[in-house]
């Protein structure tokens, strides 16, 4: 790669983000195609940025990862391409909200009155059966008392129960207080605590054991935690911006080219990257 350079604080008049970093590709003499097996960073995604196609490609931490691999590629400040890319993201034209058709309103008014009948005519169903019919139903009989029986006396004076049976003695209070007994401490495993820091914009996913799935944007300064009993199974856009914490000790990310990080496993036996 020939020639370094950095970009300029402002692109030229006309200029789009991705007509920069194709310039300053063409400049060094580097085809897409050395890029995309120096970053492991597809051709298509790479013509994309080139192209300032984002609709197409992943959520603006993916980006970010993506334009930072490319601009470490061809020895460009990888904060200022960011940088030019939040100025072009942010400038975002408002759609004007267009006032709904007469007849739709017409409509809502006319659901709204029959909603409105629907209720009044419960309201006075509810009524009409506390004022004159809760009070009609038949009562239920009452159930006769069982007499109770009368213990006999024994010749030492105390009374014993004509039901009890001979030979049945109550259980020690050591033998009930044993099988109370709480279970060891030992064995039970505490859960999983994951913690996330985004240094910057990142975008994660988390699957926990459970089957439960979080997907989300962490922008600057935003934590976030979890738990789960066996494992977290993570994707990560722009590992560069994220740290991780297992039960507070720091997690060292494996190194990626893309700065991307797929199905990234960690469990009670720390961190592996799960087999496809």
């Amino acid at each position: 790669m020939a020639n370094e350079s950095a970009p300029r604080e402002h692109l030229e008049p006309e200029e789009t983000l991705g007509r920069f970093l194709k310039r300053e590709r063409d400049l060094r003499g580097v085809s897409l195609r050395e890029i995309a097996e120096t970053t492991k960073i597809n051709v298509r995604v790479l013509e994309a940025l080139e192209a300032d196609d984002y609709d197409s490609l992943p959520p603006r931490a993916f980006i970010i990862g993506f334009l930072r691999a490319y601009a470490q590629c061809l020895k460009i400040d990888p904060q200022e391409v960011i940088a030019l890319y939040h100025r072009v993201a942010s400038e975002v034209t408002e759609v004007p909200v267009e006032p709904e058709p007469e007849e739709d309103l017409e409509d809502d008014h006319a659901l709204k009155r029959i909603v409105l009948l629907v209720v009044v005519g419960l309201f006075a169903a509810s009524l009409f059966y506390v004022v004159f019919l809760r009070d009609w139903s038949p009562k239920a009989p009452k159930t006769p008392k069982t007499p109770k029986t009368k213990g006999t006396t024994s010749a030492l004076g105390g009374t014993r129960s004509r039901s009890a049976e001979p030979g049945l003695q109550p259980a020690p209070a050591g033998v009930i207080a044993r099988k109370a007994a709480r279970p060891d401490s030992r064995h039970i495993e505490h859960p999983l605590v994951l913690e996330v820091a985004a240094m910057e914009e990142a975008w994660l996913r988390v699957e926990r054991g459970d089957g439960q799935t979080s997907a989300m944007l962490l922008h600057q300064g935003e934590r976030r935690q979890w738990q789960a009993r066996e494992r977290f199974v993570l994707t990560i856009g722009n590992v560069a911006g994220a740290r991780l914490f297992l039960n507070g000790r720091p997690v060292d990310l494996p190194s990626s080219r893309s700065n991307t990080l797929h199905n990234f496993v960690l469990s009670r036996r720390r961190a592996s990257v799960a087999l496809p």
